[in-house]
């Protein structure tokens, strides 16, 4: 392909296509592509320098491009321009590109004069030139960023305030000598001084309106419009005077407040505005200066407790200390304010200022209770202890608050109101059977002191109980009447022994519970956990530790407990026993356990097996010479591996303790039912695979499992080899398609789709779970393949019971209607269900993004 096609051509391709996937035509081209130089110089190649900004220029065909910095730079550095009427060059300021816009202030362009001189009655005409900035730069680009208030705008506006201070080499940049410069000098100021006053943007926009509409940080003055303070002040009306003096208060600009004081007279200043803003930010002297000048008494409102936001601890205790003598003067009480500014202080986990609310307020407050739980709800423990210190009995009389508290995961405030003798029986004893869900040993424990209420009808919590080995509670629960229900405690019988808990399996034992319940199941699972004391328990009490065809045997084999397989050989369980033949021998020898191997070969098992086991090892190992060893029957090879690979990880040389004795050394290809094939295709190992379908394995066996396996795992070269050989594209209602999108490998997506995979089969089941699973990527291309609109419109269902957001917005962008059926169901029917508010509201209009989705190219 590089030899082809030429540079030129390619580069164009791959800026044209900016897809990371095209790599793959020519990886070394997509390299070179993403340098900034080689799409400035290619761009530049296509459209010229003075058309590449323009709109049918690169923002027309290349729209991605024109969101990168660096090559709008590296562009204007090679000599492009822009038109100011561009919607790009707007974008620039918009966005805060702080480089691009120095590289815009730098640019500038000559402007000839005409100069004569008289010498010995000759005149002289000479051409001289000066320069002028290329881009004008002035209000309505202040405009343009204050308005978008990118994260350096400030630093932007300081920029362009102080741009008269650049200084050009005009000599350098535009190649002439200096001789040929209006005034002599190579270097010079291009941009003059912003006037404030003269033109109309900045006098309507900043002077007037900025006040009423906009909050901008102390630095926007300090480093902006500093320098035109006085003139900026003295033009205000007096209203938009004292808004500006309250803003500056608010902001904690201290230099303008002190200049605005400096020219205006406090009186006309102040409001209650600019007091409040005071009292919030905790000014002490603009408050006192409010309160101590004769003249604003009269027209403020002085009780400061009476504001909100008191964050001060200076300006509470100032504010007490005024409205207490003013209580003590008038006999007027203020207690309702006191209860407000609580919540403010809890609101703000403002410790201290709740204590000296507390403490100085002698009556009960009117919604103490609200504020308590607020504190508690909000998981201020400090908070909540020091309003127990004043209303001990505050807990008392708020329902179930103990179990909220819990709910949230707040342990400290739990103890806390535990402590203080909160009701831990509320609602039937629902605080006990929370913690027992979540297994809270500590809070269980804690509870269980405390005689918690146990609810038997509750079954779920005694199952959780006796599953998370919670001796004492089975206990209660035996006494409060466990061993009347039948059914639980033969429940709770089982759970004990599957999760070992011996002393629990006592206990039920002895107070009523089956050990023969379900047909024996008791010993069954017993020997699966391998409890050797269980297991003598229940055969003392006549369980049959061979019921359900040594069901129990076949555990013990499975999970490698020698001594219970022992026993069960003891009291006459069939070595061949299980779901399958031999399965009790099968999985102790896959499970490389040499004791019971051996004494199940010593008791009669079926040696016959050894080398088709040995092959599933190999397969399971990826270990493509010993299959082929094994397959040529290459017998003296065949049992050095096979002796070595089943019971020795590290493949020494060492003899593995197996008696293998004489057997027949055949190798069954489809062993299992093909499981060497899938045990190949779950490795990864295309060369074993491709051995074992030359061998006649069955690519279809399990199910289509191995084309299944390969598509889960990302196997591209084995899925392509199943499938070229038979595989079932659509097998197990489109498994291998499904199994792909919800795993995001686009190319096996791909192989299947080129393979004649179709995401239409079996009712669209592959794009519903895409939809619930899959990346957006992923889903984006799924949905370009002409799904049907009533396959789109289902999988809004799917895209909520995956709770995906990105699809969700992909389907709303495909035009899925929020008002369908599938929608209307959602809302109605599925809501509690679903439990997924963000889509609700999305779906509801409330959180939807105001700009459109772009289609991928």
């Amino acid at each position: 392909m590089d030899r082809l096609l030429s540079y030129e051509v390619l580069s164009r391709i791959f800026i044209e296509c900016q897809r990371p996937e095209l790599a793959l035509i020519s990886h070394a081209f997509y390299q070179v592509s993403q340098s900034i130089t080689v799409q400035a110089e290619t761009l530049i190649g296509i459209y010229g320098k003075d058309k590449i900004f323009a709109e049918t220029g690169m923002e027309k065909s290349y729209p991605k491009l024109t969101t990168k910095e660096n090559l709008v730079i590296a562009l204007l550095r090679r000599g492009a321009t822009i038109s100011i009427y561009n919607e790009l060059y707007k974008k620039i300021f918009e966005h805060g590109w702080i480089a691009v816009i120095k590289e815009l202030l730098h640019k500038s362009k000559l402007v000839e004069t005409i100069q004569r001189s008289e010498l010995n009655q000759e005149t002289r005409i000479f051409k001289l030139y000066s320069a002028k900035p290329l881009y004008d730069i002035g209000a309505e680009e202040y405009e343009w960023v204050s308005n978008s208030k990118p994260k350096n705008y400030i630093e932007i506006l300081k920029l362009l305030d102080n741009a008269h201070e650049i200084k050009i080499d005009i000599a350098k940049e535009h190649k002439i000598s200096p001789e040929m410069i209006a005034g002599g000098k190579a270097k010079v100021h291009i941009h003059p001084k912003i006037n404030y006053n003269g033109e109309y943007s900045f006098n309507n926009r900043y002077r007037y309106r900025r006040f009423e509409n906009d909050i901008y940080p102390p630095d926007f003055y300090e480093g902006v419009i500093n320098s035109n303070l006085l003139d900026f002040t003295t033009r205000l009306s007096p209203q938009r005077l004292k808004k500006a003096f309250a803003l500056t208060i608010q902001l904690g600009n201290q230099k303008m407040i002190d200049f605005i004081l400096s020219h205006s007279n406090l009186v006309q200043l102040a409001s209650n505005q600019s007091f409040h803003e005071a009292i919030k930010t905790g000014n002490m002297k603009i408050i006192n200066d409010h309160i101590r000048n004769k003249d604003l008494i009269q027209n403020l409102n002085t009780n400061i407790l009476e504001y909100e936001g008191i964050k001060n601890i200076k300006v509470l205790s100032f504010g007490l200390k005024t409205t207490t003598q003013n209580e003590n003067r008038t006999g007027v009480s203020t207690s309702i304010s006191g209860r407000c500014l609580l919540k403010e202080s809890i609101a703000a986990d403002n410790v201290e200022m709740a204590r000296i609310i507390l403490s100085r307020d002698s009556e009960s407050h009117i919604c103490i209770q609200a504020d308590f739980r607020f504190a508690c709800l909000k998981g201020n423990s400090k908070m909540a202890a020091i309003i127990l210190e004043k209303h001990k009995d505050v807990h008392k009389t708020i329902p179930n608050l103990l179990i909220d508290v819990y709910s949230r995961g707040n342990q400290s405030i739990s103890d806390l109101l535990i402590k203080s003798g909160a009701d831990i029986n509320g609602e039937n004893g629902k605080l006990l059977k929370m913690a027992i869900r979540k297994n809270d040993s500590v809070m269980i424990g804690q509870l269980a002191e405390l005689g918690a209420f146990l609810d038997l009808s509750d079954k779920k919590s005694i199952f959780n109980a006796t599953e998370y080995g919670y001796t004492n509670l089975v206990e209660k629960a035996v006494s409060c009447g466990l061993a009347s229900n039948i059914e639980t405690i033969n429940s709770c019988l089982i759970l004990s022994i599957k999760n070992n808990h011996y002393d629990i399996f006592c206990l039920l034992l002895k107070n009523n519970a089956d050990p023969l319940y379900q047909k024996n199941s008791p010993i069954v699972f017993a020997c699966g956990v391998g409890n050797m004391d269980m297991v003598k328990t229940l055969i003392s009490m006549g369980a049959n530790i061979r019921a359900k065809n040594d069901k129990g045997f076949v555990q013990a084999c499975k999970s490698g407990h020698y001594e219970i397989a022992k026993l069960a050989i003891e009291h006459g369980a069939d070595v061949s026993a299980g779901s399958y033949k031999n399965e009790a021998f099968t999985c102790a020898y896959l499970g490389r356990h040499r004791k019971i191997v051996n004494l199940l070969v010593e008791n009669g098992a079926d040696k016959n097996l050894i080398p088709n086991l040995n092959f599933l090892i190999a397969c399971e190992r990826g270990d493509c010479t010993a299959v082929k060893a094994m397959l040529d029957n290459d017998l003296q090879n065949h049992t050095l591996l096979g002796e070595r690979m089943d019971l020795d990880e590290n493949q020494t040389q060492r003899h593995s303790g197996i008696k293998t004795g004489d057997v027949d050394e055949g190798i069954d290809i489809n062993y299992r039912n093909g499981m060497g094939l899938v045990w190949a295709c779950l490795r990864g190992n295309v060369d074993l695979v491709k051995l074992l379908i030359e061998n006649g394995c069955n690519v279809k066996a399990r199910k289509n499992r191995p084309l299944i396996t390969a598509c889960r795992k990302n196997r591209y070269e084995i899925a392509k080899l199943l499938i070229e050989n038979g595989a079932d594209l659509a097998a197990g209602k489109n498994r291998p398609l499904t199994a792909a999108t919800t795993q995001n490998h686009h190319d096996i997506i791909c192989l299947l789709l080129e393979k004649g995979a179709s995401f239409r089969n079996f009712k669209g089941i592959s794009v519903y779970w895409s939809a619930k699973l899959s990346l957006p990527s992923i889903f984006r291309d799924i949905l370009e393949t002409n799904v049907p609109r009533s396959l789109l419109d289902r999988s809004l269902v799917w895209v909520f019971r995956g709770k995906n957001t990105s699809n969700l917005e992909i389907l709303m962008f495909y035009g899925v209607s929020v008002y369908g059926k599938y929608a209307k169901t959602i809302l109605e029917g599925f809501r509690s269900q679903l439990n997924w508010e963000i889509g609700y509201d999305y779906l509801l209009g409330k959180n939807r993004s105001s700009s459109k989705m772009s289609r991928p190219i």
